[in-house]
């Protein structure tokens, strides 16, 4: 099943490259929704979305269906990554929006503290505590 659907996305990941050329780079260039071209662009912005997802899965199926310690630990950490990152993202946003720094700076240096934070916040706060137990079952040792 992953090597089908890792072909099924080479195959189909050039999609958004027939999109661009209908639309364009620039995406205030709309036009009706009622013209043939913007129900191409529609259909294939829509074929190119279910293919790069379920590329993406057949990839993950393909290479990281063995078990591995580091994939286990950041299955567990996802879902607390998941409930705690907004408040964080958005305070970090707050602290950079008057910085000088282009977006493409900014940018990593938000996802990389947040993602520092809260796997640290994960191991220290949550991994072997009672809300760890609820979030992913108990965990027999420290690691």
């Amino acid at each position: 099943m992953g090597a089908f659907l890792v072909s099924h996305w080479l195959l189909w990941s050039g999609i958004p490259t027939p999109d661009l050329a209908i639309l364009g780079p620039d995406p205030s260039n709309a036009w009706s929704d009622t013209t043939p071209l913007a129900r191409l662009y529609t259909v294939l912005y829509a074929v190119g979305a279910w293919s790069w997802t379920l590329g993406l899965a057949g990839m993950a199926l393909r290479f990281f269906s063995a078990e591995s310690a580091v994939v286990r630990y950041v299955s567990d950490a996802s879902y607390w990554i998941y409930l705690a990152h907004l408040p964080l993202v958005f305070a970090l946003q707050a602290v950079l929006k008057d910085s000088p720094l282009h977006w493409a700076v900014k940018f990593p240096i938000i996802v990389t503290v947040a993602l520092v934070v809260l796997c640290a916040s994960y191991h220290l706060f949550v991994r072997f505590t009672v809300i760890g137990h609820v979030l992913n079952g108990v965990r027999s040792a420290r690691v």
